[in-house]
């Protein structure tokens, strides 16, 4: 799929057994993108390769600059196939790496286990009753020192 801001690094190849394995999911990644590059060029010379049926360019949230990368999903197995062909090749002076996108599982986040792991989590024989070290300075009138 040709365009006008790729072209083939010549000391670099497709690795065919990235290739070989898409065949079975239509989600590329693209990485290593230039940040000088906008959404619009990138889905442009990506629609090269066959129809997409979602496209992802991110964005920093803070600064509104591009991250680097695109998610694409193709309609068909041919233009996922098309876009790994891509893959080590130069766009728009740096060179781009595309692979397939990896499966999203569940992730090592915090989660809910009966573990009771972090502050206030554990039972009362466990890790204490999470209710911290408890107020400070006096509970009531008959504690507090003369004068106050």
């Amino acid at each position: 799929c040709p365009s006008p801001c790729l072209t083939q690094s010549p000391s670099r190849s497709t690795p065919s057994g990235r290739i070989t394995s898409a065949m079975d999911d239509l989600t590329v990644f693209v990485g290593n993108l230039p940040f000088s590059v906008n959404e619009m060029d990138v889905r442009r010379d990506f629609e090269a390769c066959g129809m997409i049926t979602d496209f992802r360019f991110p964005f920093h949230e803070d600064t509104g600059k591009p991250k680097g990368f695109a998610i694409i999903t193709y309609a068909t197995r041919d233009g996922a196939q098309n876009a790994l062909s891509k893959h080590e090749t130069d766009y728009d002076g740096r060179t781009i790496f595309v692979r397939l996108d990896a499966v999203k599982g569940k992730g090592k986040g915090k989660g809910k286990s009966d573990k009771g792991y972090g502050k206030g989590k554990g039972d009362a024989g466990d890790w204490g009753n999470g209710k911290g070290k408890g107020r400070k300075g006096p509970r009531d009138l008959s504690e507090m020192p003369q004068g106050c």
